[in-house]
């Protein structure tokens, strides 16, 4: 057997509100990037047959959103809701199994 290493790559963004801080918007910005969520990630590449060294996150300012941006977050956003509704709610069924004989 041989091992493969390398990396798994998320391009993300998310806007959020202008304030007069830049480290203020930069915290926001990373608000919902909890160890919960990382943990969640972790688990489901490592459930896979995959090993998770590291994980993280640095967003930087990449300039105001126009409002095709802010939409297309909004449609992403709502979208990925329905998707995650999904798949949690197969893992919470129970399978049971009747045997007639």
């Amino acid at each position: 057997m041989y091992l493969y290493q390398g990396k798994l790559v998320f391009d993300i963004v998310t806007a959020v509100v202008e304030k007069s801080e830049e480290a203020e918007m930069k915290n926001d910005a990373h608000e919902n990037l909890t160890n919960e969520l990382f943990q969640e990630l972790r688990a489901l590449i490592e459930a896979n047959g995959y090993q998770v060294f590291s994980i993280g996150a640095n967003l930087e300012n990449f300039g105001k959103v126009n409002q095709a941006q802010l939409k297309s977050l909004e449609e992403s956003k709502k979208e990925a809701n329905d998707k995650v509704k999904e798949i949690y709610n197969k893992a919470n069924i129970k399978t049971y199994r009747i045997q007639l004989d």
